[in-house]
């Protein structure tokens, strides 16, 4: 088991820990139910000025405090099956990260350091591999320039549908040899269309939804002049690395 693997096995103990107190302790079927956890949240905000009044008004709707109460039973008890069965952990991820959510402003208690480690083990390829567009793009790049190269690996690492192909000046199809000239810029060819230099980094930031935002602002009128006069600066002081 790796050490990513045993850290999250102990966050899942933790968890198990809490929900088999409020099964033994509660016990579970009076622990879990709408009256007790409504109590909880409202003496909670009674003690403390919690802001925006969120919990109060939630006892309002019992089917939400129920839904609630089961749910923190299932993620605290089924979290560390789940780790030590091998099985899918995304829905317990987003579930506490919600479960912590609610508590944080339902009863004022946040635990800020669980988000970023949780955010480790959230299904990021799969997210991904939902935005990224089915589109095929061909990339022809200056395998002579360091900068390119490092340039082009997050659309390498970002590309879990293998929908990019990448080619080097000395495996680009013949097709791309008379209509290109790597040692000034890298090209994109999409459906028959050609983009060079910062038009070709545009469309493969608009490729990836999770960073196609940056590519629709560098799509602006002023953003593309000053791009280009930038794009045309960095390539004349960094191409052909390896001469």
């Amino acid at each position: 088991m790796d050490p990513l693997r045993w850290s999250l096995l102990s966050i899942a103990v933790v968890y198990f820990g809490a929900g088999l107190h409020k099964v033994v302790q509660g016990p579970f079927w009076e622990w879990a139910t709408v009256e007790n956890l409504s109590r909880t949240i409202v003496m909670r905000n009674a003690l403390e000025d919690i802001f925006g009044g969120i919990g109060p008004n939630l006892v309002q709707y019992p089917s939400i405090i129920l839904l609630a109460a089961i749910g923190t039973l299932v993620i605290e008890l089924g979290f560390v099956v789940a780790v030590l069965g091998r099985l899918p952990i995304t829905p317990f991820v987003l579930g506490i990260f919600v479960f912590q959510l609610g508590v944080g402003l339902t009863m004022g208690i946040f635990f800020f350091d669980i988000y970023p480690f949780l955010l480790l083990f959230f299904a990021w390829d799969s997210f991904v591999s939902a935005t990224e567009s089915e589109n095929q793009l061909d990339v022809v790049y200056d395998d002579h320039s360091l900068f390119c190269a490092r340039t082009l690996t997050l659309f390498k690492v970002l590309d879990v549908r293998d929908s990019l192909t990448m080619y080097g000046q000395r495996d680009m199809p013949e097709r791309y040899r008379e209509s290109v000239n790597v040692e000034s810029a890298v090209y994109v060819f999409s459906d028959g269309e050609v983009y060079r230099g910062y038009f070709a980094f545009r469309e493969l930031l608009n490729h990836f939804g999770i960073i196609s935002w940056i590519g629709r602002v560098m799509s602006l009128s002023p953003v593309a002049i000053a791009g280009e006069r930038l794009y045309e600066f960095i390539s004349r002081r960094t191409r052909r690395d390896f001469d």
